[in-house]
């Protein structure tokens, strides 16, 4: 990115990025979050099947898919914790955890309608985006 001419890494229509080792194309929509180490990727593509797939950020594109399932079939957001371990992603109108390695689900945050989550530095809150336009909202600390 701080290239004076960036090479593309995940391209949009209609141009697609092959995977590795046959995992399909992507189709990047630009719905993608970087964690803050910079080593993995969230992000609503159509790799194979449309979803949520958490990547590896690798030197040389593409990046290598982790989740080879999705977290979630809608199209959402999501935001690595400061560690990388888990994942706050946007499944439907609820905000789901994931453990960011495996795609497993942790839990649902008590969240009625929400969207566009991003994790503090710390890890101590995490902020996101009323569906219902009220206001930003911060939940509880995990």
């Amino acid at each position: 990115m701080s290239d004076a001419e960036p090479e593309g890494y995940v391209v949009a229509k209609p141009v697609t990025t092959q995977l590795p080792n046959g995992a399909g194309q992507v189709k990047c929509v630009a719905c993608h979050t970087v964690s803050r180490s910079g080593k993995k990727m969230i992000a609503y593509t159509e790799a194979g099947k449309k979803g949520e797939f958490v990547y590896d950020v690798t030197l040389s594109p593409p990046p290598t898919p982790v989740l080879t399932t999705e977290i979630s079939t809608a199209k959402g957001f999501g935001t690595f914790r400061p560690d990388d371990q888990r994942v706050v992603a946007t499944v439907g109108n609820l905000l789901a955890e994931f453990a960011a390695d495996t795609g497993e689900k942790i839990a649902n945050l008590p969240v009625t309608a929400g969207t566009n989550p991003d994790w503090s530095p710390t890890g101590a809150l995490l902020a996101y985006s009323d569906k219902a336009g009220i206001r930003p909202r911060v939940p509880r600390s995990r």
